[in-house]
C-alpha cells in the first residue's frame, strides 16, 4: 500500500480546485501561502501538475503557474479529496530552477568537494546512490546524507543522475540559480551568468524569482533544454540525437553538426591547455565543421584543418594559431 503523504494530498486538492476553475481572492491567497510554506510544497505541486498534463497526453507543455514570493500563513481550505492525483505523484520527475536565497544555509563545510582539471572527467558516487559526472575544469561541493541532499556547482559542467526521494529533494545551486530535483537525469553547464540545463529524463521548471514580473516560469520537458540568463529564460526542443551529441563529453567525445569553426575552437579550448586561436572576425571562423572528435586531441583536429581545409597551422607549444 502506498504510504500516506499529507503534502501530496494537499497538493492534489489545490490542483483539483484550480482545474475546476479560477480561484477567488481568498482561495488564491490560501494557495499562495501554502506554496510559500516550503520548497517541498512547491516541488510536489509542480510535479503533480506535470503528471496531470501527461495523463491528458499533452505533448506541448503549457505555461506553468507563476508561483508567488514567500508569505506567512498556511492554507486550511476544506477542499475535496482528489486521490487520483496522489496516485500519480511518484510517476514524474521534476526540476525547479529559482534564484538562490541569500540566507540559504548550505552545510558544505562538512561535505565533499570534487573537481576536475582541464581535459579530465570524474564520476562522484554519493551516499544516497545518486551520481554526478564532472566534465572538464569543473568544481562542485556536495553535502549528502540521510536528511540533506545539496550540491553547489561553482564552475564547469556536470551530469546528475539522481535517485528518487520525494521527501528529500536533491538541490543544486549554481550562481544565482537553485535547482531542486526529485529524481531525474539532467546536465547543468555554467558559463559566467549563463546557465544551461538539459533534461534527459523528467521535467524542468525554470523560474526567476528575482524578476517575477519580467520573466514567466517556463516548464521544460524531457529532450529539451533551458538557458537562463539575467531576466531571460529560453527553452528549445532537442532530438534524441542532439541530446546524445551534447552529452558526448561523458565518453570523451565532442560531436559537431554544421558548427562554425570559431565555436568548435571554443569547445576544444575547454578541454585542452594548448589553445586553438581562430580569428574572431572574417570568413575563416564561419567555416562549417561536422563530425566526432576526441576532446583532448586538439593536435589531431589542427592537422585536419590543415589537410582538409588548407588552413595554415602554427603550433608554438602553448597555442595553435589558425590562419589562411
Amino acid at each position: 500500500m502506498m504510504e500516506h503523504d499529507p503534502i501530496e494530498e494537499q497538493a492534489a486538492r489545490w490542483l483539483a480546485r484550480q482545474d475546476a476553475g479560477p480561484l477567488d481572492a481568498s482561495a488564491k491567497a490560501g494557495f499562495d501561502a501554502w506554496i510559500a510554506t516550503s520548497t517541498r510544497h512547491r516541488v510536489t505541486y509542480l510535479r503533480l501538475e506535470a503528471a496531470w498534463q501527461r495523463a491528458d497526453q499533452l505533448r506541448a507543455t503549457r505555461q506553468a503557474p507563476v508561483l508567488p514570493p514567500p508569505r506567512a500563513g498556511v492554507a486550511r481550505g476544506p477542499w475535496r479529496r482528489w486521490a487520483p492525483m496522489v496516485a500519480v505523484a511518484a510517476a514524474v520527475a521534476l526540476v525547479v530552477i529559482v534564484p538562490a536565497l541569500d540566507d540559504w544555509d548550505w552545510p558544505f563545510a562538512a561535505g565533499q568537494k570534487f573537481s576536475t582539471g582541464v581535459g579530465d572527467r570524474y564520476t562522484a558516487h554519493l551516499q544516497d546512490g545518486s551520481q554526478i559526472e564532472l566534465n572538464t575544469n569543473t568544481r562542485l561541493r556536495a553535502s549528502v546524507d540521510q536528511t540533506t541532499r545539496e550540491v553547489r556547482l561553482d564552475k564547469g559542467e556536470a551530469f546528475f543522475e539522481v535517485v528518487h526521494d520525494d521527501k528529500h529533494p536533491f538541490v543544486v545551486v549554481s550562481g544565482d540559480l537553485r535547482i531542486v530535483d526529485v529524481g531525474t537525469k539532467f546536465s547543468v553547464r555554467r558559463e559566467g551568468d549563463r546557465l544551461e540545463v538539459m533534461v534527459a529524463e523528467g521535467a524542468v521548471l525554470v523560474e526567476d524569482m528575482a524578476h517575477p514580473n519580467d520573466v514567466a516560469p517556463t516548464l521544460v520537458t524531457q529532450l529539451s533544454a533551458a538557458v537562463a540568463q539575467p531576466k531571460a529564460i529560453r527553452k528549445s526542443p532537442r532530438s534524441e540525437e542532439q541530446v546524445r551529441d551534447a552529452l558526448g563529453w561523458r565518453h570523451g567525445t565532442l560531436v559537431f553538426t554544421d558548427r562554425p569553426l570559431r565555436e568548435v575552437a571554443a569547445e576544444f579550448n575547454r578541454y585542452n591547455r594548448k589553445q586553438l586561436v581562430v580569428p574572431a572576425e572574417g570568413p575563416m571562423g564561419d567555416i562549417r565543421i561536422g563530425g566526432s572528435f576526441e576532446a583532448t586531441n586538439v593536435d589531431a583536429f589542427a592537422r585536419l584543418l590543415h589537410s582538409g581545409f588548407g588552413l595554415k597551422v602554427i603550433d608554438d607549444g602553448r597555442e595553435i594559431r589558425i590562419s589562411n
